[in-house]
């Protein structure tokens, strides 16, 4: 019995995860590798704005890294 309370316990916050499609305005894709990408972008405030700033490293095909 403890078993499967725990069992409930550690289930049911999984249950309202999920992987969400990309915004249109996202990168899905991925850096080639040993490619680099910069992405600088600038978001509207109402008083201000915010500057933002993304570099990624390709590592293999299908994975990059990236800030």
């Amino acid at each position: 019995m403890r078993y499967v309370l725990m069992g409930i316990l550690i289930g049911l916050p999984a249950i309202s995860l999920y992987g969400a499609r990309p915004f249109a305005t996202d990168d899905a894709g991925t850096v080639s590798v040993a490619g680099y990408e910069l992405e600088i972008g600038y978001d509207f405030g109402q008083d201000e704005g915010i500057l933002g700033l993304s570099f990624k490293h390709g590592l293999t095909p299908k994975m990059d890294v990236g800030t």
